[in-house]
């Protein structure tokens, strides 16, 4: 059976890992596979990335059918029932994280532009409470919910409940070795702290996250219910209507970038027989040329043994008149 370690981007995935195998002995899964995960072997080993070996399509199936867990990281929206332990963290600071971690390994452009993107749901996982939605880890069954902040600041309050959910006990004590990590890949371990999300967001940035996002932080106790957050808030509705029409039209933009590559690859192979046609044509072209020198050499050849037997039999014949006219010719 599978046992989903789900959570949106940037929310302590791989805390839950680390803890897993630290407490546990328990290495996990990703359905992103190894280079589509963490490509750093040493992490891999820090956080116990067991890798699939094989693409997880096909192996969904088999670990689904299997008695025993398998721990599988995913930030995908569920497409089963299968238990699951659901990670989440301050929306702010998920937000922004994310957004730094796609400047740094996707290659995205303005900070500012990017950050509203995630915040609006323009990602390949949609927004925050998008993802929320569809997990629903309060009243999901079989699901676990636990917050990143609180497996920082009470670990030793959550590992009981990890053990309790997994049916199994502990077998050593926790210890959070972040900053070994982050000494591995700074990028990708940016803080060991849940920072201050309060300061995540600059003030247009705040407002548009208030607006979009401030149902499920008063949900998960970010906020207190009467928190007032001075703009108005989009009802689950809308919101949710927004990310259907944002899904439609990444939809539309991925096809349109489909057919663009494809249109690309066509022409790409069109100036390749082009290439390969011209060089063909260049080639024939330089043996014809070398055809015809060949022919001028030997026909400057065969004139000049003509001239040279014809003036020898002239000379024989004491023919003076013929070396003129052979020479006129």
């Amino acid at each position: 059976m599978i046992i989903w370690l789900a959570s949106y981007p940037r929310s302590g995935n791989s805390l839950v890992r680390l803890m897993l195998l630290r407490v546990w002995g328990i290495k996990s899964f990703s359905m992103y596979g190894d280079g589509g995960d963490i490509g750093d072997t040493r992490i891999a080993e820090q956080i116990g990335h067991q890798s699939l070996g094989r693409p997880f399509e096909e192996l969904y199936r088999e670990l689904t059918a299997a008695p025993a867990a398998f721990h599988v990281k995913t930030h995908e929206i569920p497409t089963d029932g299968q238990r699951a332990i659901y990670i989440v963290r301050d929306g702010r600071s998920a937000s922004r994280s994310y957004c730094r971690y796609r400047q740094d390994f996707n290659g995205c452009a303005r900070e500012a532009e990017t950050l509203r993107d995630v915040i609006l749901g323009f990602t390949a996982f949609g927004s925050w409470s998008n993802h929320l939605d569809a997990w629903d880890p309060l009243n999901r069954p079989g699901t676990l919910l636990l917050k990143y902040e609180d497996l920082l600041e009470s670990p030793r309050e959550q590992i009981p409940r990890i053990a309790e959910f997994i049916g199994l006990e502990p077998r050593q004590s926790w210890q959070n070795n972040f900053e070994e990590l982050a000494r591995l890949e700074p990028r990708y371990f940016r803080a060991g702290g849940a920072n201050r999300p309060e300061e995540a967001l600059a003030p247009p940035d705040r407002d548009l996250f208030w607006m979009l996002h401030a149902p499920w932080m008063r949900r998960l106790g970010y906020i207190s219910q009467d928190f007032d957050t001075q703009v108005p808030e989009m009802p689950d509705l809308f919101r949710r209507s927004l990310y259907h029409a944002v899904a439609d039209q990444l939809g539309r933009i991925a096809g349109a970038e489909l057919r663009a590559q494809a249109l690309a690859d066509e022409l790409d192979r069109a100036r390749s027989d082009n290439d390969a046609d011209r060089r063909s044509a260049d080639e024939t072209a330089q043996r014809l040329r070398v055809t015809q020198a060949q022919h001028n050499a030997l026909r400057d050849r065969l004139d000049s043994i003509a001239r040279s037997r014809v003036l020898r039999a002239a000379k024989a014949l004491r023919l003076a008149h013929l070396p003129n006219w052979f020479g006129q010719r």
